[in-house]
């Protein structure tokens, strides 16, 4: 959600909406709704949310890995 917040574009009403889709032993899946005044900010706000919530995750702690990527072991 917050990540929706912090993008200019994102309209504050409707408010944005964010809900889990799909929870896995090793991922969870989530989804945000928001909305834009302009059709053609779509792509440029998609990405941008992309980012912010991968910045807001990493300043939690929350570490992002492909799922293809294999975890590290402790060696």
């Amino acid at each position: 959600m917050h990540a929706a917040a912090s993008s200019p574009e994102v309209l504050a009403e409707p408010k944005p909406l964010v809900s889990v889709k799909r929870a896995t032993n090793d991922a969870i899946e989530y989804e945000i709704v928001c909305y834009v005044d302009a059709w053609s900010k779509k792509i440029g706000v998609r990405n941008d949310l992309y980012d912010l919530a991968h910045g807001h995750l990493l300043s939690r702690g929350v570490i992002l890995r492909p799922s293809s990527v294999a975890e590290p072991t402790g060696s």
